[in-house]
């Protein structure tokens, strides 16, 4: 199994993998905003796969006034233990190239557990209200 870049070619592809988390994201952005952001560079879009696509992710590089991190902005895919391992080095490579200091991600609660034996820890917890 490898963790790569993937060109937009896949991306009918990958948007199906990451329609579920993509309606989580409380109208932030659409698959069109992703394909925008990918195709601008301002994002990266990867693929775990066999032979058969096991997962699709997205980064993005944020610069903070004192340091770089990379954002894992979206994750999906199935069969989650075979490849989150992969997944996680395959980020922190790309993270150390791009002179990251660190990763981060804002997601469900549920993702602290899977995460902790990777070395992520939680930081903060964001909480929204909607306005109308």
């Amino acid at each position: 199994m490898i963790c790569c870049g993937l060109d937009l070619k896949h991306w009918p592809i990958a948007k199906e993998y990451l329609k579920p988390s993509i309606s989580m994201n409380r109208g932030a952005f659409t698959d069109k905003d992703l394909y925008k952001l990918i195709q601008d560079r301002d994002m990266q879009l990867w693929g775990v796969h066999d032979g058969d696509l096991k997962a699709v992710f997205i980064t993005q590089i944020v610069e903070y006034i004192r340091m770089k991190r990379l954002r894992l902005v979206l994750i999906g895919g199935h069969e989650i233990e075979e490849w989150l391992d992969m997944v996680s080095e395959c980020m922190d490579k790309f993270a150390k190239e791009n002179n990251c200091s660190g990763i981060e991600l804002w997601g469900r609660k549920g993702w602290i557990k899977r995460l902790k034996p990777l070395g992520y820890e939680e930081y903060e917890t964001v909480v929204i209200k909607e306005l109308s």
